[in-house]
């Protein structure tokens, strides 16, 4: 699509070497270069300073909210002059809604309680999760 649309951009992905990435990170840094960047959230967790982009489009879901985190921290670094916009996409009724709550519900415990749970509590927990993950239920079970 952004192609057709005649719309220049750069990519970063996992199968491209280390020479032709810093060649796209150069050219999406280049005030004439490319305006948009599609970087995989793996590619795109960590060694990059993006701070010349100012918007994040989040496609995919990971199971760890860190990974999304360290990727869009990429544009949210030092440096960066202008406000900072993260947009994430996610499905109705797919597995995607399930994971989001999930993150969410684990940065709950994690805010505190996640210390005073002792390895079996974490173990029934992971197992919660999964079972969330995988039911047919519309309800987030209690993680």
């Amino acid at each position: 699509a952004l192609h057709e649309e005649a719309i220049l951009c750069a990519r970063l992905d996992g199968t491209l070497s280390a020479d032709r990435r810093k060649k796209e990170i150069a050219a999406f840094n280049s005030p004439t270069g490319p305006r948009v960047l599609l970087v995989s959230t793996g590619a795109g967790g960590t060694g990059l300073n993006l701070t010349v982009a100012n918007t994040v489009f989040m496609m995919d879901l990971w199971w760890n909210a860190a990974v999304e985190e360290q990727a869009m921290d990429r544009v949210h670094r030092l440096g960066q002059t202008k406000p900072v916009t993260v947009v994430r996409y996610v499905s109705e009724q797919t597995v995607e809604e399930k994971i989001l709550a999930l993150q969410e519900a684990k940065k709950s415990l994690g805010r505190g309680a996640l210390q005073r749970l002792s390895a079996e509590e974490m173990r029934r927990m992971r197992l919660s999760d999964l079972k969330t993950l995988f039911s047919t239920d519309d309800r987030l079970e209690a993680v």
